[in-house]
């Protein structure tokens, strides 16, 4: 057996602060990989806008009730699982050190790839009581589609849910994917509990014995591949794909499913020059609103003009031209550095700063993002000042 494989398959969170500080911390974690922020044109979940991104990445800001300020970041589970741990972990330490006790975790799906056991090995496991766990037997949905084709083109899906879907805790075992995958679904206090336990540890290594301990608590069953699977060493999932590929392969399946019979037909049938006449209206068409603009906003030399739309966003990393000797801005110690600068500290390249434990490739920000957020910052930061993202409220 090759071992299981986890991640982080969910995360939402709400944070007291005001909703401008929503989009800084967007822009400083995710932008680069999700694009611009697009406003839907409509509010929704207690909140007066919703803004979003590639693969369903949302962001709910201006609460509709209430004097309190504050905003909710979702991420669901194909959009984090391309999010790399250790920017998951710098989002958790810029939240524990700007908003002690102003941040909470809403809902966190841990996902267990690869495990050495099926879903109907579950269901059977449950039926006959050799499980242990808070959740009454009478808590199992069971979902088969026998000709339902798999992602890997195998037919026959099958799901099993454990635990009450109004409950903190609930378990999903199912094969859609192909390979049979074990959810833990966290919502409310005992997401915030783990997600902080999680996220906190400073190894990635940690994270599946620590999501495991935890799905223990909920469930455990008295079968020998239970006792393989908690016993096993897994490996952190690797991220090998963007959010812009994913939404892009998306479309043109559509396009192949459901509109090439269509196409060729008019193909066939109609003027030669229809497929050009078809596309220059398509581009046309297209401006009158944003659907699109995500993707193509990856796009060099896009036809599209989005000047006027409901898009939040400036540069990127890449358009701050990052290179040795300019100034950069630790994520850790908040203090400025040229890049190029570090402490090499077991083969790793840290911080120049002594006392920081932030790396120079997950932790540094280009110093002109960060005057972007404080324009009153100088151009040419101080050596050793400590510049703060966000002033502390007491």
């Amino acid at each position: 057996m090759t071992g299981y494989r986890y991640g982080v398959h969910w995360l939402a969170f709400v944070v007291d602060g005001p909703s401008e500080e929503a989009f800084v911390l967007y822009d400083l974690f995710f932008r680069d990989l999700f694009g611009s922020l697009q406003g839907m044109g409509h509010g929704g979940r207690g909140f007066q806008e919703i803004w979003y991104s590639l693969l369903g990445f949302k962001v709910y800001v201006h609460p509709s009730q209430g004097e309190m300020e504050y905003f909710h970041f979702e991420i669901p589970g194909q959009a984090c699982e391309l999010i790399h741990w250790q920017i998951l972990q710098a989002l958790d330490d810029l939240l524990r050190h700007n908003y002690p006790e102003r941040y909470h975790y809403t809902r966190l799906d841990c996902a267990f790839d690869d495990v050495p056991f099926s879903p109907a090995e579950v269901e059977a496991a449950i039926t006959s009581g050799h499980v242990r766990s808070l959740a009454k037997r009478e808590s199992m949905r069971v979902y088969k589609s026998p000709f339902e084709p798999r992602e890997n083109g195998e037919l026959g899906t099958y799901t099993v849910d454990f635990g009450s879907r109004k409950s903190e805790r609930m378990m999903r075992v199912y094969n859609r994917r192909g390979f049979t995958r074990l959810e833990l679904e966290l919502k409310d206090r005992r997401a915030d509990l783990v997600a902080k336990e999680i996220l906190g540890s400073s190894d990635i290594c940690d994270w599946g014995a620590i999501a495991i301990g935890h799905l223990q608590d909920f469930v455990s069953f008295q079968t020998e591949w239970w006792d393989e699977f908690v016993l096993e060493v897994g490996r952190a999932w690797a991220t090998v794909t963007t959010p812009r590929e994913i939404s892009e392969a998306r479309t043109t399946a559509w396009l192949r499913r459901q509109v090439s019979p269509a196409l060729s037909v008019i193909h066939d049938i109609g003027p030669d020059n229809f497929l050009e006449i078809l596309i220059r209206e398509g581009r046309v068409r297209r401006q009158r609103g944003n659907r699109y603009e995500l993707l193509l906003s990856g796009k060099q030399g896009s036809l599209d003009d989005s000047e006027g739309q409901n898009v939040r966003g400036g540069t990127s990393m890449e358009d701050h031209g990052v290179r040795d000797g300019t100034w950069q801005w630790c994520l850790h110690c908040e203090r400025a550095y040229k890049a190029g600068e570090h402490r090499e500290v077991g083969g790793l390249e840290m911080c120049p700063y002594e006392s920081c434990s932030g790396d120079t490739v997950m932790d540094p920000w280009p110093w002109k993002r960060i005057r972007e957020i404080h324009p009153g910052y100088p151009e040419e930061p101080e050596r050793g000042k400590v510049y703060a993202l966000y002033l502390r409220k007491g």
